[in-house]
């Protein structure tokens, strides 16, 4: 089963209880990971308005901060990786099901995504151009003379 918010809450906590980090650092790790905005995690944390762009940007780029929330972010990833594992075998298992109870319709849709995460159906399209027929096409369009279609016919049922 996937790691939920409150084991990723504690590894943060942890992690965050090195001398290396004043109070106001680790509230805008903390606050950072709320919507990945620096300068509102910066004003959550404490800093004032005037600062906070400033600071927030200073705090991504350098030092310990950025350091942390790399890592962080690596593990995240690695926390991402392990839930499309865990999604990928219940669509086996809801497969496996679907066919003891002969619902062909889940069967596909899960067989469905799984290809589609693996790979499997890539969207092909094609354009054969036949460069000769535009050529014509084109020429009929500036020229009316060349078209084979007679219109007289269509004038003389006008006219009467």
């Amino acid at each position: 089963m996937p790691k939920t918010s409150s084991s990723r809450r504690l590894a943060l906590d942890d992690s965050l209880n090195d001398n290396n980090f004043n109070r106001r650092h680790i509230a805008f790790v903390r606050e950072y990971f709320k919507d990945r905005n620096a300068t509102q995690a910066a004003l959550r944390a404490g800093y004032s308005p005037a600062t906070a762009p400033v600071i927030g940007h200073n705090l991504l780029r350098k030092g310990n901060v950025a350091r942390h929330i790399r890592d962080i972010e690596r593990q995240l990833m690695i926390d991402a990786v392990v839930d499309e594992v865990w999604v990928i075998q219940q669509l086996k298992e809801n497969a496996a099901r679907a066919i003891d109870k002969e619902d062909y319709g889940v069967v596909t849709r899960c067989l469905e995504l799984i290809g589609k995460h693996i790979g499997m159906f890539v969207e092909r399209s094609s354009l054969n151009v036949n460069y000769d027929n535009i050529e014509r096409i084109e020429r009929r369009i500036v020229d009316p003379e060349i078209i084979d279609v007679d219109y007289s016919v269509d004038d003389k049922k006008r006219e009467d």
